[in-house]
């Protein structure tokens, strides 16, 4: 299966000299993010001017699809993705909103940005190795975990995510060190 910018879903021949569209049901027709798993395949259509951004799975028979709307009333958190990536019980997307955790089988968001901790919420690419997930942004990488914490992986550019205030703390414990601690 190939996506695509415009043709949507194309299913391309064994040999490749035919790739018909795939009246799959789709809303969009530019696929930004598509992702083959054992039980069947994702796909993230962008939005476009009359349709908003889709998350849809489909079985492998392609008989079918069923889209994952999002919250309501707003839909998905994301206008465009460009990366599906699977780790055990969630599907995590690069998108142009930051990066995008759909938790299976409940199907719930959860979205990090620069107010999460990315340097940037424009993120192009994810990748899962050794349990971390690690998401390439427009400045920089950020390694997001499942509890809600991004570390930035900058060069001396580090961020803090504390489920507790603790700011006094933190420039008190900064005295007589060259640091700079912003809230």
């Amino acid at each position: 299966l190939l996506g695509t910018s415009n043709l949507g879903v194309l299913k391309l021949d064994r040999i490749g000299a035919s790739a018909p569209p795939l009246a799959l049901g789709l809303r969009g027709t530019t696929v930004g993010a598509i992702a083959l798993l054992p039980d069947g395949i994702w796909v993230a259509t962008d939005a476009e001017l009359r349709t908003s951004a889709e998350l849809a799975f489909l079985p492998l028979d392609l008989s079918t699809s069923t889209s994952v709307d999002g919250a309501p009333p707003f839909g998905l958190p994301f206008a465009a993705a460009r990366r599906i990536v699977a780790s055990d019980r969630a599907l995590w997307l690069a998108t142009d909103q930051g990066v995008v955790r759909l938790s299976l089988p409940d199907r719930r968001t959860t979205r990090w940005n620069e107010v999460n901790g990315l340097p940037d919420p424009r993120t192009l690419s994810l990748v899962l190795q050794q349990g971390r997930m690690v998401a390439g942004t427009m400045r920089g990488l950020a390694e997001v975990q499942d509890d809600g914490t991004v570390f930035h992986l900058g060069e001396n550019l580090y961020r803090l995510c504390s489920q507790e205030r603790c700011l006094d703390w933190l420039c008190w414990s900064a005295l007589g060190f060259d640091v700079q601690i912003t809230d």
